[in-house]
Protein backbone atom coordinates (compact mmCIF):
# COMPACT_ATOMS: atom_id res chain seq x y z
CA UNK A 1 0.00 0.00 0.00
CA UNK A 2 3.34 2.36 0.97
CA UNK A 3 4.28 2.34 -3.02
CA UNK A 4 0.97 2.29 -4.14
CA UNK A 5 0.05 5.44 -2.30
CA UNK A 6 3.69 6.89 -3.27
CA UNK A 7 3.12 6.14 -6.93
CA UNK A 8 -0.63 7.63 -6.83
CA UNK A 9 1.20 11.09 -5.23
CA UNK A 10 3.90 11.45 -7.59
CA UNK A 11 1.40 10.82 -10.51
CA UNK A 12 -0.61 14.07 -9.09
CA UNK A 13 2.04 15.79 -9.02
CA UNK A 14 3.32 15.36 -12.13
CA UNK A 15 -0.07 15.73 -13.52
CA UNK A 16 0.08 19.32 -11.56
CA UNK A 17 3.40 20.19 -12.68
CA UNK A 18 2.28 19.27 -16.59
CA UNK A 19 -1.07 21.45 -16.12
CA UNK A 20 0.95 24.45 -14.60
CA UNK A 21 3.10 24.21 -17.72
CA UNK A 22 0.24 24.58 -19.74
CA UNK A 23 -1.70 27.27 -18.10
CA UNK A 24 2.06 29.03 -18.53
CA UNK A 25 1.71 28.05 -21.97
CA UNK A 26 -1.30 28.86 -22.86
CA UNK A 27 -0.82 32.65 -20.92
CA UNK A 28 2.26 33.23 -22.75
CA UNK A 29 0.36 32.80 -26.23
CA UNK A 30 -2.40 35.05 -24.94
CA UNK A 31 0.43 37.70 -24.25
CA UNK A 32 1.82 37.38 -27.27
CA UNK A 33 -1.07 37.88 -29.09
CA UNK A 34 -2.08 41.05 -26.54
CA UNK A 35 1.32 42.39 -27.43
CA UNK A 36 0.94 42.20 -31.16
CA UNK A 37 -2.68 43.41 -31.17
CA UNK A 38 -1.68 46.16 -28.64
CA UNK A 39 1.71 47.14 -31.07
CA UNK A 40 -0.80 47.27 -34.09
CA UNK A 41 -3.36 49.74 -32.22
CA UNK A 42 -0.03 51.94 -31.68
CA UNK A 43 1.00 52.37 -34.59
CA UNK A 44 -2.77 53.26 -36.16
CA UNK A 45 -2.87 52.51 -39.90
CA UNK A 46 -4.66 56.49 -39.97
CA UNK A 47 -1.60 57.97 -38.40
CA UNK A 48 0.82 56.48 -40.76
CA UNK A 49 -1.60 57.09 -43.78
CA UNK A 50 -1.33 60.71 -42.03
CA UNK A 51 1.71 61.21 -41.97
CA UNK A 52 3.11 59.91 -45.10
CA UNK A 53 0.58 61.76 -46.94
CA UNK A 54 1.60 65.11 -44.54
CA UNK A 55 5.53 64.46 -45.56
CA UNK A 56 4.23 63.89 -49.12
CA UNK A 57 2.74 67.50 -49.28
CA UNK A 58 5.77 69.00 -48.24
CA UNK A 59 8.01 67.16 -50.62
CA UNK A 60 4.97 68.72 -53.50
CA UNK A 61 5.07 72.17 -51.59
CA UNK A 62 9.34 72.14 -52.08
CA UNK A 63 9.53 71.98 -48.72
CA UNK A 64 12.24 69.47 -48.76
CA UNK A 65 13.73 70.52 -44.96
CA UNK A 66 10.25 70.03 -43.52
CA UNK A 67 9.69 66.62 -45.50
CA UNK A 68 13.24 65.13 -43.93
CA UNK A 69 12.65 66.42 -40.24
CA UNK A 70 8.83 64.87 -40.51
CA UNK A 71 10.80 61.83 -41.96
CA UNK A 72 13.19 61.85 -39.21
CA UNK A 73 11.26 62.46 -36.27
CA UNK A 74 8.74 59.42 -37.92
CA UNK A 75 11.75 56.98 -38.76
CA UNK A 76 12.71 57.35 -35.09
CA UNK A 77 9.48 56.26 -34.00
CA UNK A 78 9.35 53.41 -35.83
CA UNK A 79 12.48 52.60 -34.16
CA UNK A 80 11.51 52.90 -31.11
CA UNK A 81 7.90 50.86 -31.59
CA UNK A 82 10.36 48.03 -32.81
CA UNK A 83 12.41 48.19 -30.00
CA UNK A 84 9.91 48.36 -27.36
CA UNK A 85 7.98 45.84 -28.86
CA UNK A 86 10.89 43.46 -28.18
CA UNK A 87 10.65 44.16 -24.57
CA UNK A 88 8.21 42.81 -21.70
CA UNK A 89 8.75 46.45 -19.63
CA UNK A 90 10.27 49.45 -19.99
CA UNK A 91 11.54 52.48 -17.83
CA UNK A 92 9.27 55.06 -17.85
CA UNK A 93 12.08 57.91 -19.01
CA UNK A 94 11.54 55.65 -22.25
CA UNK A 95 7.79 55.85 -22.45
CA UNK A 96 8.07 59.11 -22.21
CA UNK A 97 11.07 59.39 -24.92
CA UNK A 98 8.75 57.94 -27.24
CA UNK A 99 5.52 60.04 -26.17
CA UNK A 100 7.59 62.92 -27.31
CA UNK A 101 8.72 61.34 -30.51
CA UNK A 102 4.94 60.53 -31.38
CA UNK A 103 3.71 64.05 -30.49
CA UNK A 104 6.41 65.46 -32.17
CA UNK A 105 4.63 64.30 -35.55
CA UNK A 106 1.20 65.17 -33.98
CA UNK A 107 2.30 68.52 -33.86
CA UNK A 108 3.63 68.87 -37.31
CA UNK A 109 0.78 68.44 -38.64
CA UNK A 110 -1.55 70.27 -36.10
CA UNK A 111 0.56 73.76 -36.81
CA UNK A 112 2.20 73.03 -32.69
CA UNK A 113 -0.96 73.37 -31.31
CA UNK A 114 -0.44 70.90 -28.80
CA UNK A 115 0.89 71.97 -25.65
CA UNK A 116 2.37 68.68 -23.34
CA UNK A 117 3.36 68.55 -19.97
CA UNK A 118 4.61 65.64 -18.12
CA UNK A 119 4.65 65.07 -13.79
CA UNK A 120 6.20 62.64 -12.45
CA UNK A 121 5.31 62.17 -8.53
CA UNK A 122 7.26 59.99 -6.27
CA UNK A 123 8.38 58.14 -9.43
CA UNK A 124 11.62 57.50 -10.08
CA UNK A 125 11.63 57.31 -14.18
CA UNK A 126 14.66 55.93 -14.65
CA UNK A 127 14.40 52.50 -12.55
CA UNK A 128 10.91 52.16 -12.67
CA UNK A 129 9.59 50.20 -15.35
CA UNK A 130 6.17 48.99 -17.05
CA UNK A 131 5.00 47.54 -19.65
CA UNK A 132 5.14 48.99 -22.89
CA UNK A 133 2.46 49.82 -25.57
CA UNK A 134 0.09 50.90 -23.14
CA UNK A 135 -0.11 54.71 -23.03
CA UNK A 136 0.35 55.68 -26.34
CA UNK A 137 -3.19 54.57 -27.52
CA UNK A 138 -4.62 56.58 -24.61
CA UNK A 139 -2.93 60.14 -25.80
CA UNK A 140 -3.37 59.22 -29.03
CA UNK A 141 -7.44 58.76 -28.65
CA UNK A 142 -6.91 62.30 -26.77
CA UNK A 143 -5.34 64.27 -29.40
CA UNK A 144 -7.71 62.31 -31.95
CA UNK A 145 -11.03 63.15 -29.98
CA UNK A 146 -9.44 66.38 -28.27
CA UNK A 147 -8.57 68.33 -31.14
CA UNK A 148 -11.80 68.05 -33.00
CA UNK A 149 -12.98 71.92 -34.09
CA UNK A 150 -10.20 73.07 -31.83
CA UNK A 151 -8.65 76.32 -32.91
CA UNK A 152 -6.63 77.24 -29.73
CA UNK A 153 -4.18 75.66 -28.35
CA UNK A 154 -4.74 72.10 -27.40
CA UNK A 155 -3.07 71.28 -23.34
CA UNK A 156 -2.26 67.52 -22.75
CA UNK A 157 -1.26 66.46 -18.76
CA UNK A 158 0.35 62.96 -18.65
CA UNK A 159 0.84 62.58 -15.13
CA UNK A 160 2.78 59.49 -13.22
CA UNK A 161 2.64 58.90 -9.91
CA UNK A 162 2.94 56.01 -7.18
CA UNK A 163 0.47 54.91 -5.47
CA UNK A 164 1.38 51.92 -2.92
CA UNK A 165 2.45 48.77 -5.18
CA UNK A 166 1.05 50.86 -8.61
CA UNK A 167 1.77 53.30 -10.87
CA UNK A 168 -0.69 55.52 -11.75
CA UNK A 169 -1.02 57.30 -15.15
CA UNK A 170 -3.54 60.09 -15.72
CA UNK A 171 -4.38 61.73 -19.06
CA UNK A 172 -6.13 65.45 -19.30
CA UNK A 173 -6.87 67.49 -22.12
CA UNK A 174 -8.75 70.83 -22.59
CA UNK A 175 -9.99 68.71 -25.94
CA UNK A 176 -14.37 68.53 -26.51
CA UNK A 177 -13.91 65.13 -25.23
CA UNK A 178 -16.48 61.92 -26.50
CA UNK A 179 -19.23 60.47 -24.95
CA UNK A 180 -17.89 56.94 -24.32
CA UNK A 181 -21.51 55.14 -24.83
CA UNK A 182 -21.61 56.44 -28.27
CA UNK A 183 -17.72 54.86 -29.12
CA UNK A 184 -18.46 51.44 -27.98
CA UNK A 185 -18.35 49.81 -32.29
CA UNK A 186 -15.45 52.77 -32.54
CA UNK A 187 -11.63 51.84 -33.65
CA UNK A 188 -11.06 53.50 -30.37
CA UNK A 189 -12.64 51.88 -28.06
CA UNK A 190 -11.20 48.63 -29.13
CA UNK A 191 -8.37 49.70 -28.88
CA UNK A 192 -9.13 50.51 -24.46
CA UNK A 193 -10.36 47.22 -24.88
CA UNK A 194 -7.44 45.28 -25.83
CA UNK A 195 -5.15 47.40 -23.37
CA UNK A 196 -7.04 46.29 -20.42
CA UNK A 197 -7.74 42.82 -21.35
CA UNK A 198 -3.24 43.01 -21.90
CA UNK A 199 -2.97 44.25 -18.30
CA UNK A 200 -5.42 41.10 -17.01
CA UNK A 201 -3.21 38.90 -18.65
CA UNK A 202 -0.40 40.32 -17.05
CA UNK A 203 -1.45 40.23 -13.79
CA UNK A 204 -2.11 36.52 -14.48
CA UNK A 205 1.27 35.83 -15.65
CA UNK A 206 2.31 37.03 -12.45
CA UNK A 207 0.67 35.56 -10.47
CA UNK A 208 1.70 32.42 -12.30
CA UNK A 209 5.39 33.38 -11.62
Amino acid sequence: WFFIILIFLLFLLIKNIIQKAKTKANLSNQLTKARLEALQSQMNPHFIFNTLNSIQNYIIDHKVDDALMYMGHFSTLIRQTLDNSTHQYITISEIIEYLETYIKIENLRFDNKINVKVITTDVDIITTTIPPMLIQPLVENSIVHGLKNIKEEFNLTITFSKEEKYIKCIIKDTGVGFDINKKRDSKEFHALEAIKERLLLLQEHKKEE
